[in-house]
């Protein structure tokens, strides 16, 4: 099956399996024998390779999710022993078998690599899965992110930024510890200042922190926002070197913040 064949990537003529895309960050280097050091590595699947800036972009058949690691340490180390002493990473999504989802799957894989790198580091292989509850934002348009917390915070972003900073600050950690105590003793404060914050957060939101069903939006909207930040400062940092991987130009990844839509109407503390 030639690999640079369409029917061999999931097209209704093709057999019904799942293919993993992922997305190689390669330093710097290009070369197309990287294609064929990827093709002997994988063999006897058939594997798509695309040759991006700086990078590799690779559509390969998998057995299911929990291969998905397995194959992608071996792209990995096929690339590492190709280009020795260069920090290769590897990052892919989950994988797909209807036809028209492989644009998620890319998008997936990008969003990874960019988002992976910021917190894990180079070098490496990184799932979207290793992001934590990141993950399952992970797919989703920045438009999309930005809407979600901007609605959800929209009252506190309007704060100026150490006010905001302070407020969102304390709110995370607690959600995450569940403790007045324990987050006023990690951020050195006074347990009154811990729950003053939480409940300014309860009035500008409407959320309170200390509900079960309230604690999983606010989590989910700054785990959002944490998200989008990652994704549009990294994509500054590195536009110039690596725009095929991240490009600020794509409205699907990076678009124009939009609009924040109607806000809850405060509510008194």
């Amino acid at each position: 099956m030639d690999p640079t064949d369409k029917r061999a990537i999931g097209t209704p003529n093709s057999t019904p399996i799942e293919y993993l895309v992922l997305v190689c960050d390669l330093g710097g280097h290009r070369s197309r024998a990287a294609h064929q050091a990827v093709e002997n590595a994988v063999a006897p699947r058939a594997v798509r390779c695309e040759e991006i800036p700086d990078g590799l972009m690779v559509t390969v058949p998998v057995g299911g999710m929990r291969e998905r690691r397995a194959l992608a340490r071996t792209v990995w180390r096929a690339l590492r022993r190709y280009l020795p002493g260069v920090p290769v990473t590897v990052a892919g999504g989950a994988t797909w078998h209807l036809r028209g989802r492989e644009s998620v799957a890319v998008l997936q894989a990008r969003q990874t690599l960019v988002a992976g790198q910021a917190i894990c580091g180079s070098g490496t292989v990184i799932l979207m899965d290793d992001l934590g509850a990141m993950a399952f934002l992970i797919g989703r348009p920045v438009a999309h992110l930005r809407y979600f917390y901007a609605d959800v915070l929209g009252p506190v972003m309007e704060m100026d930024d150490i006010r905001a900073e302070a407020l969102l600050e304390t709110t995370s950690i607690y959600l995450r510890l569940s403790s007045l105590a324990d987050t006023a003793r990690l951020l050195n404060l006074h347990r009154n200042t811990v729950q003053q914050r939480l409940a300014r957060i309860a009035a500008l939101t409407g959320l309170d922190p200390h509900d079960p069903d309230a604690k999983l939006t606010l989590q989910t909207a700054i785990m959002a926002r944490h998200l989008v930040a990652l994704l549009t400062d990294t994509s500054r940092a590195v536009a110039r070197t690596r725009p095929a991987l991240v490009d600020p130009s794509d409205p699907h990844l990076f678009p124009a913040p939009a609009a924040a839509g109607p806000r809850r109407a405060p509510t008194a503390a």
